[in-house]
């Protein structure tokens, strides 16, 4: 019984390795995303801004570190604390 589970581990540990060299063989690694250089003008960062699709940055008050990191500015007012991830509600100070 333990040889059959012994050859059956073999086997099917050997497929997997030989399936993943003949892929990396065969295919090569996997290609790294394509980065866009274009500069974005004002009105595409406004509206990239009010959508909520990009968040501004910069220092503020973090009421659970009582210190003032750089923090996420959301639309909506609230601020998200990159160091903790404290999110603070709109119009706290």
């Amino acid at each position: 019984m333990n040889e059959r589970i012994t050859a059956g581990a073999s086997a099917v540990m050997g497929a997997l390795f030989t399936g993943t060299f003949v892929s990396r063989w065969f295919v090569g690694p996997t290609a790294a995303p394509e980065v866009s250089s274009a500069v974005l003008d004002e009105s595409t960062l406004r509206d990239l801004l009010t959508d909520g699709a990009v968040e501004a940055n910069g220092f503020e008050y973090c009421p659970a570190e009582e210190r003032t990191p750089f923090h996420a500015l959301r639309s909506d007012g609230s601020r998200r604390c990159w160091t903790c991830q404290t999110i603070t509600p709109g119009g706290t100070p």
